[in-house]
This record gives structure tokens, C-alpha cells and sequence, in this order.
């Protein structure tokens, strides 16, 4: 007598089976795993623009109180260095004065950027530590945003507000991508979002995102820090950008009432693009706040 033959189904994969799935399985993850790396990019810029309105909304707060001025600016000895908020007497610049109206420390940081780098602008870092920073002698607390450069870079002054309507007054943007360090940086520098773009704060409160193409195309962006003449231009440059093409609105929840002002920006970048004069003629209000006769200086910076 026959013994039956067993069953399909009593038997687990072939080999040729197990391949096939395997095989499937690897072509969905190369195909999801570079939508993941969009999405979690894109949900990075947008916290980040969300950071930089809410920064925004600090700035008018501290304006009205302060006699439409913006906070006390603040460079380095570096044309990119616009990043401090503490300098090592106590004293706050920049970004600093807002500690009163903005309540979140990490507020004053977009994370974006790779692990491990940078850390001399990232929130609570090993080379800028936020509590140990706190009014500690000789100690910098850096911003992971700077202000707009200014060309007399060294000198504490006020801005007034309205001169920067549709200006770039704070941003991610820093100059130099890959910056090996030095001066008062202990580390190297790079750009956020891995080189991506970078979100810019508008006088009027709107954020925008400008891609590190349209910039790259005029005035390339690397490792060596630009001198004070570059960096005025690169700004000049930031200011018409985002509606003369390469940048983007803000219009997420990150925006928040700033689309608004976003699309205020978006106007008056046409009016400074209308015949390249909105770089020389729209910076007359660039640097024009400082002290009551910095409007001249002010004038031969952008110029």
C-alpha cells in the first residue's frame, strides 16, 4: 500500500522562495528609505522655520519695548560671526536680548544639522553649553541663527526695525559650509540641512526658504569664510531671492500668522528687485539703524 504523499503545506520555503522575499523586501526599503530621509528633511526645515517666526514674534515684542529698535548687534572678527547672544562679560547681544520674551531655550537653535558638527552653535553642545554659559566670566553662548551682517562688524549698535521690512534680519545662513574652525570656534562649521538651504526671518516676520543652488549660482558657498565684502553681497543676494526665484514661503503650520508677512516679504522683495537698485537703494535701511548718524555709514556699507 501507498503511503500518501505529504502535503504542500507541511513543508516551510523553498530556498527559491526565501530569495524572492528577501529580494522584494530590500527593493521596498530602497525604495521607502529615501522618502523617509525626505520627509524627516522636510519636518526638520519646517521646525526650524517655525523656530525663526516664533523668533520673529520675540523681535517685535522686544521692538515695541524698545523704541522700534532691534537688539543691540553684535559681530565677530569673522564676516560670518553674528552668532553671539553672551559675550564673556555677561552681557547680551543679538538674539540675547530675547531671552525675556522667548521662554524655550532651544528656540534659539535649528537642530538640523549632521550629528557631531557644529557644535559650537548647537543647543546645549559640548563647546556651548547653555547653563554653564549662564553668566559665567569668559565664557561665549552662541545662537545657532545669526543676524544680518553688518560692515562696521565689531561694533555694538541698534537697528531700527522699520529700515528691515523687507530684509533678511535673522537666518540659518552662515557663509561657509565645511569651515574648519578657529578664532573663538572650537570646532568646524557647517550648514544646516545638509547643505540643502536655509531658512531666513524677514523684517516683516516672514520665513522663507532659499535653496543653496539659487545662491551658489551667484556666489558659491564652501569652506573658506568670506571676507566683509562677500558677505554684504551674499545678503543683498538673501533679500531678493525668495521672489526672485529659489525661495519659498513658509506657508505650514511652522509659518503661522507669518505667511501673512510672508507674502508682505514677497512684495517688498520685488519692490528691491525692481532693476538690481533693491540692492543699493533697499540697503540704505540695511544698516541704516545704529546710532542717529549711522544712516550714512550705513549707506557706504551697502553700497
Amino acid at each position: 500500500m501507498k503511503k500518501p504523499r505529504p502535503s504542500r503545506s507541511n513543508h516551510g520555503f523553498t530556498l527559491i522562495e526565501l530569495i524572492v522575499v528577501i529580494a522584494i523586501i530590500a527593493l521596498l526599503v530602497g525604495i521607502l528609505l529615501p522618502v523617509l530621509s525626505s520627509v524627516k528633511s522636510q519636518a526638520q526645515r519646517v521646525r526650524c522655520a517655525n523656530s525663526l517666526h516664533q523668533l520673529g514674534i520675540g523681535l517685535w515684542s522686544y521692538s515695541i519695548d524698545n523704541r522700534d529698535l532691534m537688539p543691540t548687534y553684535h559681530g565677530g572678527n569673522l564676516a560670518f560671526d553674528t552668532l553671539a547672544m553672551r559675550k564673556p562679560d555677561g552681557s547680551a547681544v543679538n538674539l540675547g536680548l530675547l531671552m525675556g520674551y522667548i521662554q524655550t531655550p532651544d528656540t534659539f537653535y535649528c537642530e538640523a544639522g549632521r550629528d557631531g558638527e557644529s557644535l559650537d552653535i548647537a543647543f546645549d553642545s559640548l563647546f556651548n553649553n547653555w547653563n554653564n554659559g549662564d553668566g559665567k566670566p569668559g565664557v561665549w553662548l552662541n545662537a545657532g541663527y545669526s543676524a544680518r551682517f553688518q560692515k562696521n562688524n565689531l561694533a555694538d549698535r541698534h537697528m531700527e526695525v522699520d529700515n528691515f521690512t523687507n530684509k533678511v534680519i535673522y537666518s540659518e545662513f552662515l557663509g561657509v559650509d565645511g569651515w574648519e574652525g578657529g578664532d573663538r570656534f572650537q570646532g568646524p562649521i557647517f550648514a544646516p540641512h545638509q547643505g540643502a538651504g536655509y531658512n531666513l526671518l524677514f523684517g516683516d516676520g516672514g520665513v522663507h526658504w532659499v535653496q543653496i543652488t539659487a545662491i551658489n549660482s551667484v556666489r558659491p558657498v564652501g569652506k573658506e569664510a568670506p571676507t566683509k565684502d562677500a558677505m554684504q553681497d551674499y545678503y543683498l543676494l538673501l533679500d531678493v531671492l525668495p521672489a526672485g526665484g529659489g525661495g519659498q514661503p513658509i506657508d505650514d503650520d511652522a509659518g503661522g500668522d507669518g505667511s501673512d508677512g510672508g507674502d508682505g516679504g514677497d512684495d517688498g522683495g520685488d519692490d528691491g528687485g525692481d532693476g538690481g537698485d533693491g540692492g543699493d537703494g533697499g540697503d540704505d535701511g540695511s544698516d541704516a539703524g545704529g546710532s542717529g548718524d549711522g544712516g550714512d555709514d550705513d549707506d557706504d556699507d551697502d553700497d
